[in-house]
């Protein structure tokens, strides 16, 4: 069993709760401005007492603000709850990959949600094989690679550069421990995992990132090749920086994101 810290998914449970909450209080300002908006245009028909034309008309403005108000605000619903599911699917695949990475061996060390300050990762896994930083992405469908080595969906092109996006966070984590090692060269290699989807992207066709499905990922991390491997001395530097990072040197959060603290398994 690797020794583990933090907590698995938290951030996209997070993220998932705040935009429940954004969406609860949605509802709640859209009830209160249509039951305005409703009062004013009954009071204009049926209480004032100015000409008939005049007030068809005013409640007509209203009618027409109204039935825009109630259209714009279902939009804004409707992604608040796609926004809420994405966040919550991505905290469950984010369990389901530590789940097969518990199967590590004990000369492991695993840290989820590991906040530098400068982003978020997932998981970031230390061992005699290698340093990885592993980001789930809890896809459906096909998952190729485009011309510029890039990730595509069913051959369409994905909303975001993702490859370049994990590059960039990983170059910033290898800067921040560089620094704490006396600016030594480090090697990070970015891992991405699909637990709901097929994967077609050879190694080296993503630059620097490697794309698995969730059942090869455990005995990827354990293969010597994809990675330069670590002496024990270099661990344990790294195991101390890594914690230095997220504020877990002496047992405590780095922040409400990462919320470090040693997995009650780490000891059995």
């Amino acid at each position: 069993m690797p020794k583990i810290f933090g907590v698995p998914g938290a951030h996209s449970a997070h993220q998932s709760v705040k935009a429940y909450k954004r969406k609860l209080l949605t509802i709640v300002f859209v009830v209160a401005t249509t039951a305005f908006l409703e009062g004013i245009m009954l009071t204009i028909l049926f209480v004032t007492r100015g000409e008939a034309s005049s007030a068809a008309v005013a409640a007509l403005v209203v009618g027409i603000c109204l039935w825009w108000f109630c259209r714009h605000a279902g939009r804004r619903i409707t992604a608040l709850e796609r926004e809420r599911f994405y966040w919550g699917k991505g905290a469950s695949g984010a369990r389901e990959v530590e789940a097969e990475l518990r199967r590590l061996s004990d000369k492991f060390f695993i840290f989820h949600n590991l906040n530098t300050g400068r982003g978020i990762f997932e998981h970031v896994v230390l061992g005699p094989t290698g340093f990885f930083a592993v980001e789930t992405k809890s896809w459906i469908g096909l998952v190729g690679v485009d011309q510029i080595g890039e990730l595509t969906l069913n051959g369409q092109a994905v909303e975001q550069p993702y490859v370049k996006m994990f590059l960039r966070r990983i170059a910033s984590l290898c800067e921040q421990a560089g620094h704490r090692t006396n600016g030594s060269e480090l090697h990070i290699r970015g891992v991405m995992v699909f637990p709901g989807a097929h994967v077609d992207a050879p190694y080296g066709s993503t630059q620097e990132v490697h794309c698995v499905r969730l059942e090869k990922l455990h005995d990827y991390i354990e293969h010597p090749l994809y990675s330069r491997k670590p002496g024990e001395d270099e661990i344990e530097g790294l195991v101390r920086v890594l914690g230095d990072i997220a504020g877990t040197s002496h047992g405590l959060p780095h922040s409400e994101a990462v919320g470090l603290r040693p997995a009650l398994t780490s000891s059995l």
